[in-house]
């Protein structure tokens, strides 16, 4: 596993890989707090889109932190039912809108 230090350089880090109807969305990101969780959330508009399906960035509370003390620390998504052949989502950070290539398995 690359270090904080090592995975800071390089954020925003996403990859978003396809097989069959699964979809698969890992990324790095900076954590508001020691305390937070964070968690894709898909768009329920945009499920069936063969296009782009869109997820919004979501951060939650807990006890135990869940990023390096740094605050950078990973976020990711696993799921089915999308369609084959998707070429890119779209992740909303706030205002910012990340479009990550759809890479096949």
């Amino acid at each position: 596993m690359e270090t904080s230090e090592s995975v800071e350089r390089t954020l925003p880090s996403w990859v978003a890989t396809q097989q069959g109807d699964g979809l698969s969305i890992q990324g790095v990101v900076r954590y508001p707090n020691r305390s937070s969780t964070a968690g894709l959330r898909l768009v329920p508009a945009t499920a069936g889109a063969a296009a782009a399906p869109c997820f919004v960035l979501s951060f939650g509370r807990d006890k135990e932190p869940y990023c390096w003390p740094n605050l950078v620390g990973e976020v990711a998504f696993h799921g089915g039912g999308f369609p084959a052949g998707l070429k890119e989502v779209i992740v909303m950070d706030g205002d910012t809108r990340l479009v990550i290539p759809v890479r096949s398995a």
